[in-house]
Order: structure tokens, then sequence, then C-alpha cells
């Protein structure tokens, strides 16, 4: 290696391990916090939160009307499970009932019992949902939306994503390759 060469490789290397140190930090602030990101799966937000959209969750002690919130919500599945996302760090999913996360708008608060309960409606949607959310029953306020980036995560998961991503990293490599053989 030239002397040019190897000093482009040492800052590459250590803005790669800066890189690393801060997402651990980051996650590891997250973890302690309780804060969690979902993907936005249906279009009941919209505009506000599209499909794709990454959002991220902070827990508090409180929540108030007009705020967004992502919860768990328990749905009868009979038999079509594969046709909602399941939140899979619930534990066993029975056949009849499956917990799926929502995230949707507050728009009215009633108390029962001393226990919050919150009537809440997608933006797009005409009607308040049916049921009321117990605020045990709540993950978080949605404290940043990044819009489109979800669907990177989702992606991977597909048999077309799948293969679209390796095919990247194969030309990425067959590039490297002949970069190396006639430069």
């Amino acid at each position: 290696m030239t002397p040019q060469t190897n000093e482009n490789y040492s800052n590459s290397t250590t803005t790669i391990r800066a890189i690393l140190i801060i997402s651990l930090f980051t996650m590891g602030y997250c973890y302690l916090h309780g804060i969690k990101a979902y993907i936005i799966a249906s279009g009941s937000m919209d505009p506000v939160l599209a499909i794709g959209s990454l959002v991220i969750v902070q827990p508090e002690n409180s929540y108030y009307t007009g705020q967004v919130i992502s919860y768990y919500k328990t749905v009868d599945t009979s038999g079509n499970l594969e046709k909602i996302q399941v939140d899979q760090s619930l534990g066993p999913i029975n056949a009849s009932n499956a917990e799926i996360i929502v995230t949707h708008r507050i728009v009215s608060i009633l108390n029962q019992q001393g226990i919050a309960h919150y009537r809440t409606k997608g933006d797009v949607n005409s009607e308040p949902d049916q049921e009321l959310v117990s605020h045990s029953r709540v993950i978080g306020r949605v404290v940043l939306v990044i819009p489109v980036i979800g669907y990177l995560f989702v992606l991977p998961q597909t048999k077309l994503g799948f293969y679209l991503i390796v095919e990247t990293a194969v030309v990425w490599l067959c590039l490297l390759i002949i970069k190396k053989i006639f430069l």
C-alpha cells in the first residue's frame, strides 16, 4: 500500500468505528428508556404518517388529546394470521387472537375507575376506533417520523428484496475486483 492509500484506509476505519460506537450508544439509550421503532403498514394516518414511514415511539406517564400514540390491540384472526402483522415478542399466539400494534391519534380521554382510557382515531378514518385503549396497552407517543425509510427494513423480508440486496452486493464486489485488477 502507498502512504496515501494507507491513510485513506485509516480514515475509513476510524469513521466506521465512530459510527459503530455512536450506534451502540444510541441503541443502549433507546433500550434503557423504552424507546421503540415501528414501520407504518396502513394508510389510516395519511398524510402525517404515510405507509413505509418509520416512527420512533417513547413511553410517557400520561398522554393528551391530539397526541399520536402506538398501542397493542388484540384482534380476532380466525385463521387469517398471515394477513396481519403480529408482534412476535409478545409470546405464543393462540389460534383465535393476536396482538398487533396500532398507531392512531387520541381524540378523547375517559377516566374509568381512576385509569385513563383513550379514544383513538386514524386521521383518514371518518369514525373513531370502536374500542377504548387502556393506559396499560399504550406503548408510547410518536416523537419522530422518518418518511419512506421503513421500506428499507421491510425490503429484506420479501423474496424480491432479498434477491435485490444479494445482487447489489455481488455487483459491488465484482466492481471492486475489476477496479483492483485494472487500476
